[in-house]
């Protein structure tokens, strides 16, 4: 198949789906559909294909192509994706880039740890950005989230806003460490005592709803908890 030819399937895809209004999620599973049903000559064609939408910022099919290159990832993808975040100037497309680097578990400290320091600075959202920080430098997730859970469980305001924060922590970090929550809150304790223990009661909540155990297992999501009901 030509590159023509796959590029003229996801388009016909996105189009087929353009009046879903769902973000894009039945398109990137159809596209992601798709290249897993082609040899790996097509494959290599359409990821290519994927990064040039990509590259270009085309207004109807970067998203899509970042999400399912995010989900079929390797080194070259990544390399492409770190390049282009380093050179980018604008802000929202930047940071979706590197929320798909760090879900690929791509290692470049030096471009994350000052864009997530921005973030928190400006008072930006930043919550999915620490938890996927787990995957490439689990002391330096710790290290900030606590401190940024810290701060942010000293207000009213800041525990609905932990209560919104805490899925995306409950959903990554065990998939690396099921003790990693547990440690989250430890480190937390260490500069404020009642945040942490605010936080560990928000963790454990969350972990009480049905679709948890679902997500990671039944047998995961006890063992989590039970790390989290035994540390004090």
């Amino acid at each position: 198949m030509t590159k023509d030819e796959l590029a003229s399937l996801v388009r016909q895809i996105v189009a087929d789906h353009k009046s879903d209004k769902d973000a894009g999620y039945y398109s990137v599973a159809a596209v992601s559909d798709l290249y897993q049903r082609l040899s790996e000559t097509d494959q290599a064609q359409l990821r290519d294909y994927l990064l040039e939408k990509v590259e270009h910022e085309d207004s109807e099919l970067w998203g899509v192509a970042l999400e399912v290159l995010t989900r079929h990832s390797n080194r070259e993808i990544a390399q492409r994706l770190e390049k282009l975040a380093r050179s980018t100037q604008a802000l929202p497309f930047k940071q979706q880039l590197i929320r798909a680097l760090l879900r690929m578990g791509h290692e470049a400290l030096d471009l994350y740890l000052p864009h997530i320091q921005s973030l928190i600075a400006q008072h930006q959202p930043v919550c999915a950005e620490l938890a996927h920080l787990y995957r490439v430098s689990p002391a330096s997730s710790l290290d900030i989230s606590a401190g940024f859970f810290a701060n942010e469980l000293s207000t009213a305001d800041g525990i609905h806003r932990t209560e919104y924060c805490v899925p995306v922590f409950v959903h990554n970090y065990p998939q690396v460490d099921e003790s990693s929550l547990a440690m989250l809150v430890s480190e937390t304790r260490k500069l404020n005592p009642t945040a942490a223990a605010e936080l560990r009661r928000i963790i454990l909540d969350y972990l009480d709803k049905p679709w948890v155990a679902e997500d990671l297992g039944s047998e995961k999501r006890n063992r989590v908890f039970a790390s989290l009901a035994n540390e004090t």
